[in-house]
């Protein structure tokens, strides 16, 4: 192996490695809450900013990483970010109580925005064009296998250690990661240093980013729009995104560069992921809870489910570098990767209360292999003709697609898991009456009377009946819920069939502000 090869592995795996730390707290500290709820005396919906919070930040800091890159340099962001991130978790580690930690996990959540796009942005630098694919690749193993160990990680660290140390483990991953940066990416041109700071851009981003993830984490939590904080936040969001466009195409040096939307498939590669983002974040997150609410998992049980698509994602993303070395169309890739997705959320639609957890495990291997294949031929794609300071904004605009997908599909799901719940039960509760035949038969077959009922022993059965009609009740509406994804799978199939293999760029329109 060459020394240049040698050297670009070396910074693929210091890129890894970084951008590991973020996607991996995004999701690790979800099954700790009940900790720090015990151990604070806080309320589930205090504790819920230790997600939140984080959220929000990363959010805010996506879309402007990469002029950020472009500013300070994409080595010297990513280092300092790296930096930045594993104090934060040092201080999150050692709060005293939940101001502090919410706080410091803000902190983390802006130090940890830009590691995604920025270390995407290094990775495309590092390799010629020809040998995309296997980067991407291998960065898609990064980008898959993080948040599905997330889970399971944190349910091993929280058998044998306290909540702090959720936080503590970053602090030899970031130490790592710093020092392969440090002395093994290149020092890059710093291309945006003489440029003004668009700080309207950045209050008027950071207001409608903010605003509307907020809605997205806690509207389901405060019955949308019939709080009236969250009808004005959505205003707000509304408004400012309609503020900062206008804004950003009408100055010279924007803080986010809207003629890149001008590239058909980025543009179309950006609507894709975030609908991508909104069914599979949907999914993965009805996977866990139907795991406890059904089936009666502990956490640590619920995230030893997601391992298996874990490691069909690193297997997919290999098979997605070998395709594209072997210069199989991406467009093929992504439709074999969606029709993947479409079969596993579909089976899922179809357990029965007698399933148990090894019912899931295929469908969550072909999800994850299925993922990988449409993540890294769709990402390289899309970022086709882009050049530059370019690519950063573009990763990072495609980061938030993927997240504000995310987030809404996890929202979106919630509340639809609730409200199909909540019609389900009182259907089925209706029907548990010994005036229908149907329950009476079966309540006769497990040995009850009507007579029964009233001395006592015939109540024990009725309970049991119930409890089971309530349980029959989730999961038709898990079943419901992924067969609704299964179809949504399929709305970006034509998005992607759009996208060409050569792009063709308009030229920007150069204003004075």
């Amino acid at each position: 192996m060459s020394d240049l090869m040698r050297n670009r592995w070396v910074v693929t795996l210091a890129i890894i490695v970084g951008v590991l730390l973020e996607v991996i707290d995004s999701t690790v500290v979800n099954v700790a809450l009940h900790d720090i709820i015990g151990s604070m005396g806080a309320t589930l919906s205090d504790a819920s900013w230790v997600v939140s919070g984080y959220t929000l930040a990363n959010a805010i800091v996506l879309p402007i990483s990469g002029w950020l890159g472009a500013r300070f340099g994409s080595k010297r962001y990513f280092f300092v970010s790296i930096a930045l991130f594993t104090i934060f978790s040092i201080l999150c580690g050692l709060s005293t109580n939940l101001g502090e930690l919410v706080t410091f996990r803000i902190l983390q959540g802006l130090a940890g925005g830009g590691l995604l796009s920025t270390g995407q942005a290094l990775l495309i630098g590092a390799w010629p064009k020809e040998q995309m694919g296997t980067a991407m690749a291998v960065f898609g193993i990064g980008i898959m296998f993080g948040p599905a160990i997330g889970p399971t990680l944190g349910g091993m660290i929280l058998t044998h250690l306290s909540w702090s140390w959720i936080f503590f483990i970053n602090v030899p991953v970031g130490i790592a990661a710093g020092l392969l940066v440090l002395f093994s990416v290149r020092p890059d041109r710093k291309s945006a240093e003489a440029q003004p700071v668009d700080w309207w851009g950045i209050a008027l981003l950071a207001v409608a980013i903010g605003s509307l993830q907020f809605v997205v984490e806690k509207g389901q939590s405060e019955n949308w729009f019939q709080t009236s904080y969250i009808a004005i936040l959505s205003g707000m969001s509304l408004m400012a995104s309609l503020a900062f466009i206008w804004r950003e195409v009408s100055i010279a040096h924007p803080v986010v560069d809207l003629s890149m939307l001008a590239s058909r498939n980025f543009s179309l590669g950006t609507i894709g992921t975030f609908f991508l983002g909104l069914v599979l974040q949907g999914s993965m997150i009805a996977m866990p809870l139907y795991c406890q609410n059904v089936l009666g998992c502990s956490a640590l049980q619920a995230g030893q489910l997601m391992l298996p698509g874990a490691m069909a994602s690193m297997s997919g993303s290999f098979a997605a570098g070998f395709f594209s070395k072997k210069n199989v169309s991406g467009g093929i890739q992504v439709c074999a990767g969606t029709f993947l997705v479409f079969v596993s959320i579909f089976r899922m639609g179809g357990a029965t209360i007698q399933a148990d957890a090894g019912f899931f495990y295929v469908p969550m291997i072909l999800m994850g292999f299925g993922r990988s294949l449409i993540f890294v031929p769709l990402t390289t794609r899309a970022m086709l003709g882009l050049q530059g300071s370019e690519i950063g904004q573009a990763s990072g605009i495609n980061s938030l697609a993927r997240q504000l997908g995310g987030s809404m599909g996890v929202a979106v799901f919630a509340t639809a898991l609730e409200t199909l719940g909540s019609t389900f039960s009182s259907v089925l509760t209706e029907n548990c009456s010994l005036s229908n035949p149907v329950f009476l038969e079966r309540f006769q077959a497990m040995g009850g009377d009507v007579a029964s009922v009233a001395s006592g022993s015939g109540l024990t059965i009725l309970r049991l009946l119930s409890s089971g009609a309530s349980l029959q009740a989730q999961v038709l509406a898990f079943n419901r819920i992924f067969q609704v994804a299964a179809v949504l799978s399929f709305v970006v199939l034509p998005l992607f069939l759009l996208m060409r293999s050569e792009q063709v760029r308009l030229q920007p329109k150069s204003s004075q502000g």
